[in-house]
């Protein structure tokens, strides 16, 4: 900064040393060292905004950096009121971003524990499920026994029905025998026989 105001100096004095040697006339030359004057003063303080300007970029940067290093602005040192808002409200928004860090991170670990309990249930579920498919494997094979006896039944009732039937039939035809031969006694003797 101070080598920058020097040569702005400098380049002044040239100018005002330039416009001595080349007019005669001391009202004009006057006139337009004073101009130059103002010219140059007008630079050197448009440079000195800029620098201004540049160091308190600067002074963010570095306030930034101590801010996530977890140093306060306190311990930095001083700075213009403007800079201090932006920078408290940042440090509010850093503050702010860290809680909803916090609770995602709280949210996240009620998350793992319901999926923990989840799963824990999950697989006494499955065991049950395991337990109960050995009970039904188990009563289908009784309903496969209570099946392969009820055709056994079956085909014995089948049987028992024809025997049936042809008893009936041997009964029949032993009344009708009978009843044929009552007929012929009766046609015989004349009488009815009972």
């Amino acid at each position: 900064m101070k080598n920058l105001k020097a040569s702005k100096t400098a380049e002044a004095a040239k100018v005002a040393a330039g416009d001595d040697e080349g007019d005669d006339s001391s009202s004009s030359s006057s006139s337009e060292e004073e101009t130059d004057e103002n010219e140059c003063a007008k630079r050197i303080k448009a440079e000195i905004e800029k620098e201004k300007q540049l160091k308190r970029r600067g002074e963010r940067r570095r306030m930034m950096m101590c801010i996530f290093q977890g140093i306060t602005l306190e311990e930095i040192g001083d700075f213009n009121f403007s800079s201090d808002v932006q920078v408290k409200n940042l440090e509010k928004k850093v503050e702010e971003v860290l809680v909803e860090k916090k609770k995602l991170l709280d949210r996240e670990k009620k998350l793992e524990k319901r999926v923990k309990s989840v799963e824990a249930e999950n697989t006494s579920l499955l065991k049950k499920i395991e337990a109960d498919q050995t009970d039904i494997d188990i009563l289908k094979v009784k309903v496969a026994e209570l099946e392969e006896e009820k055709a056994r039944r079956d085909e014995q009732n089948k049987y028992f029905e024809l025997k049936n039937k042809k008893l009936e039939a041997a009964k029949a035809m032993k009344e009708h025998e009978i009843y044929m031969m009552n007929k012929v006694l009766q046609n015989m003797l004349g009488k009815s026989i009972e």
